[in-house]
């Protein structure tokens, strides 16, 4: 029996396109799924910008037909800026990132350490950061802002795809999503094709 999503090869995408709902509360990390009457994957929690949230998500474990909940919880302090961050949004942004791998959020969006390449170009595939800086309401013409959760309603046209995650321009707000069949679900695109810039 085929599993109720469309898997394309990696230039296409993959959309969980099955029927259902999240259940709740959160299930069991390890506990047992299945794909005739719940979502591939569901959000729950995080706060009003839609960060912070735990991940559900059903599948085979270990390649065997066992299917199971994958829970992610969010990262302990999440919702706190480190001592690192700057004070305001915007502040530093196109600059080099003021400490690795930051990320930091703010009222009016989020900034990040997002990949640079040093002067001469990349090399033996290294790369440097540099900061910026992505408003919460920096997304496509009709997709909701705060951003929904996975497996919530969706009242937008069928069919709606809201990037979130805008690999070319980030920092990540979220996971890319679909609005098929009235829910929220994920979306996961086969690749985008960047130009890097120049470190600062």
């Amino acid at each position: 029996m085929p599993l109720p999503w469309v898997a394309c090869a990696s230039s296409g995408s993959r959309v969980a396109s099955l029927e259902g709902s999240c259940p709740s509360p959160v299930p069991p990390d390890g506990g047992a799924c299945n794909l005739s009457g719940e979502l591939l994957a569901c959000e729950y929690g995080g706060n009003a910008n839609g960060a912070c949230t735990t991940f559900a998500e059903c599948l085979a474990v270990e390649a065997s037909a066992h299917l199971s909940w994958i829970v992610t919880p969010a990262a302990e302090g999440c919702e706190q800026n480190s001592a690192a961050c700057p004070v305001m949004y915007g502040s530093g942004e196109g600059a080099r990132c003021p400490a690795n791998n930051l990320s930091c959020d703010y009222a009016e969006g989020r900034c990040a350490c997002l990949a640079c390449a040093p002067d001469g170009g990349v090399q033996n595939g290294y790369t440097g950061d540099y900061w910026h800086c992505r408003a919460w309401k920096d997304v496509a013409a009709g997709c909701p802002t705060p951003r929904p959760l996975l497996g919530s309603v969706c009242t937008a046209p069928e069919g709606t795809l809201c990037d979130y995650t805008q690999c070319c321009g980030g920092p990540s707000l979220g996971p890319s999503m679909l609005c098929a069949g009235g829910v929220w679900r994920v979306y996961v695109s086969g690749g985008c094709a960047c130009s890097i810039r120049l470190c600062p």
